[in-house]
């Protein structure tokens, strides 16, 4: 749970931050089951997410479990050499697909927020 001004914000992150006080760099999610906030301690991070959600068979949710458990430099290596199997958790279930392939771009938008980031007591 992310506190802006007053206003929580449910925000799905890779680790709990650093830091109670931290500035997170957002992506946002609109489908037509709900709106969803992922957010990111840095830009690289935010960046090699929006790389993997483009991955065929790779949706927000996989992509953040990649990056709780891989570097950086690993995600990105796998990525640009297409090789989806390199991909921690990745490609369960699409053995078939072969190499990672981009989808084309979405409709999902990023942002930057600041806030006070605190543990929602349901475990969210």
């Amino acid at each position: 749970m992310v506190d802006v001004k007053g206003v929580g914000y449910k925000v799905f992150v890779p680790r709990h931050p650093t830091a109670d006080d931290v500035m997170l760099h957002t992506h946002q999610v609109v489908r037509e089951d709900g709106q969803f906030l992922y957010g990111f301690e840095s830009r690289e991070e935010l960046a090699l997410f929006e790389m993997l959600i483009g991955v065929s068979g790779v949706g927000p949710k996989a992509a953040l479990a990649i990056l709780s458990v891989a570097r950086p430099a690993e995600v990105a290596g796998a990525i640009a050499s297409g090789d989806a199997a390199a991909l921690p958790r990745a490609g369960r279930g699409e053995e078939n697909r072969g190499a990672a392939h981009r989808r084309p771009s979405r409709e999902d938008r990023s942002h930057r927020a600041t806030g006070q980031c605190r543990r929602d007591p349901e475990g969210g």
